[in-house]
């Protein structure tokens, strides 16, 4: 009678002991592969980041470029309030500042009050 006594607290040891080994290595599992998601959104935001980052160097290189020649061909002299806010629209721009060599605002548009 002992001895069964004793299988049976043995059997019952070893199933503990199995129990807690089998959920040691699912937690281990669950935590690595919680890891694995976290490492996997982070290279995501850097990837977004980067490529937006690349666009929109290229999107203002772009508008610069455009502010530049337009200004070389349409708004050198003389311009008047009304041909600005033309220009200005005509290029889709929703808002706009004409500005001298100094860099002094010359006609905002949409009109504003300078200060």
């Amino acid at each position: 009678m002992r001895t069964s006594i004793g299988r049976a607290r043995r059997a019952t040891a070893a199933a503990a002991v199995m129990l807690l080994v089998v959920l040691g290595v699912s937690a281990a599992l669950i935590a690595r592969y919680e890891e694995d998601q976290r490492d996997a959104l982070t290279s995501r935001f850097e990837t977004r980041r980067v490529t937006a980052t690349s666009f929109l160097e290229a999107y203002i290189a772009e508008v610069f470029a455009r502010e530049k020649a337009l200004g070389g061909r349409s708004l050198s002299g003389s311009v008047t309030s009304q041909g600005f806010v033309r220009t200005a629209s005509e290029q889709g721009f929703s808002a706009a500042v004409l500005l001298d060599a100094r860099g002094v605002c010359l006609l905002p548009n949409p009109p504003t009050r300078l200060r």
